[in-house]
Order: structure tokens, then sequence, then C-alpha cells
């Protein structure tokens, strides 16, 4: 079954994701909620809906059964769409390295009691244009800010290859919480392929 309507479509990749994860069939689940990713569409003062609540208790479940790796590439497969084959060529794809999905709640702080709701939830999978500028967003590079969060992230992430020429790089980035100004958050390291290296801290 198919439907040009995007929440009915998305309603019924939910639908055959929780069969085939009840018949044990990880692999086509966590296909069935890539793809439902992509027709979810969220508004700013909308509820998270039984939808989200259901699939974060299933990553959940998930996760306790299978232990933290397993569980969490489930978690990924099942948040983070394939690449769109019209997605143009200039863009970089980070897939290999997604670390959280857009619509999931990746900053929950450890032993809170809070329903945390996704930081990005409004924001659409799939290529996005920004001042003319084209990104496939369909997942989250993820950094440690030094919270104790349910999901341990790493304090950096390195050889994010682009591996072809480029007269500049733009990177859509966010942040989570307050810093005094002039606190330096990050550093974007460039390694050409000469060798040279050039830093762009972030304050």
């Amino acid at each position: 079954l198919t439907s040009p309507k995007p929440s009915v479509q998305n309603s019924l990749n939910l639908i055959r994701a929780y069969a085939y994860y009840l018949a044990g069939d990880f692999d086509k689940a966590g296909k069935e909620l890539g793809l439902s990713v992509r027709h979810q569409d969220f508004r700013a003062g909308m509820p998270s809906g039984l939808n989200h609540h259901l699939t974060q208790s299933l990553f959940g479940y998930h996760l306790a059964v299978q232990g933290v790796t397993k569980g969490r590439e489930f978690v990924l497969k099942s948040q983070i769409p394939p690449r769109a084959a019209d997605t143009p060529n200039e863009t970089i794809d980070l897939a290999s390295k997604f670390n959280a999905g857009l619509h999931e709640a990746w900053h929950s702080e450890a032993d809170s009691a809070i329903v945390v709701t996704p930081v990005c939830r409004t924001l659409k999978t799939g290529l996005h244009r920004f001042r003319g500028i084209p990104f496939d967003v369909r997942g989250v590079v993820n950094l440690s800010a030094g919270l104790d969060t349910e999901l341990t992230f790493p304090a950096s992430v390195k050889e994010l290859v682009i591996g072809k020429k480029a007269d500049r790089l733009h990177f859509l980035q966010g942040g989570y919480k307050r810093a005094p100004r002039g606190t330096l958050v990050a550093i974007y390291r460039i390694v050409y392929a000469d060798g040279e290296v050039e830093e762009f801290p972030l304050r």
C-alpha cells in the first residue's frame, strides 16, 4: 500500500516497521522507519505525537535488549533515510559520520524524567537550500558538549573526507545551550591534499 499523502504514507511505513520488528526482521524494520522519516512533518508548537513517543520507546527497548552498539546501529538506520538520487554532487555525503538523527532527542540528559523534544524536529530530512547553498540534511554529526547525556558522543570527529576540488566550503551547524561571548566552542581543522593544515575556530 502507498499513499500520495505524506501523513498517511508515514503511518503506513510505521505500521510495516512495527510488524517487521515484532517478526524479528530488524533490517526491514529499520528500512521502513528510515523511509517514514522522509514524510514526518513537525511544526513549531505542534505536539511530538504518539508516533514519536512509540518510536522512541521502541528505540529504548532495542537498546536495552540488543546492547548499545547494535542498538545505536538500528536507531541510526531507522532515523537516517538514504541519500536521494538527485542530490547535487557538490553536497558532501556525511552518512558514514552521522551519529544521531534529526528527529531524535539526542540531547536528553542522563537520569532525567523530563521528556525532551528533539531540537531539529521541525527540519525535514533531505535537500535544503540556505542562502542558495544546497545541503544534504539527513542526520547529525553531534559532538559532546560536556553534558551528561543519555547518549555518549565524541569530543571530535575526524576524517570527514571531501575528496574533490572546491573554491569554498560551507558548513551547516548548530548549538545547544549558551556560552559566554568569545568562548571557543569548536574548531574546524582543514587538511589539504598537499598536507597543509588550516584551522578555523568557532567562538
